[in-house]
């Protein structure tokens, strides 16, 4: 596969200029329908996602920092839980607050 890659940053000013290593890029392939999304920062080598219309993604990422070897795996594959849930701030600060005095009430 062939893509054509341009930076995309998600960081803002303040952020990329405290952290000028740590790039994004996104591209889509020459050829097909395919897209990547990938990242770099020096820490955490590159990171990258390459998915095919949706119906499937394949990640790549550092699979030993001291030898520099990479895995690849689709994303299908993956067998982990999360409880991780997308928020917005102000979702955040009242679950915090109600964190707080669920706290304060135990005390």
């Amino acid at each position: 596969m062939k893509f054509e890659i341009f930076e995309a940053s998600v960081l803002s000013k303040e952020l990329f200029s405290k952290y000028p290593t740590i790039k994004s890029y996104a591209g889509k392939s020459i050829y097909g329908v395919s897209k990547v999304r990938s990242s770099y920062a020096p820490s955490r080598a590159l990171h990258a996602a390459i998915s095919k219309n949706k119906t499937a993604t394949i990640i790549i990422k550092l699979s030993n920092i001291k030898n520099g070897n990479y895995i690849s795996f689709l994303r299908s594959e993956m067998d982990f839980q999360s409880d991780f849930e997308c928020e917005t701030l102000a979702e955040v600060k009242k679950n915090l607050k109600h964190m707080r005095n669920e706290r304060m009430m135990f005390i």
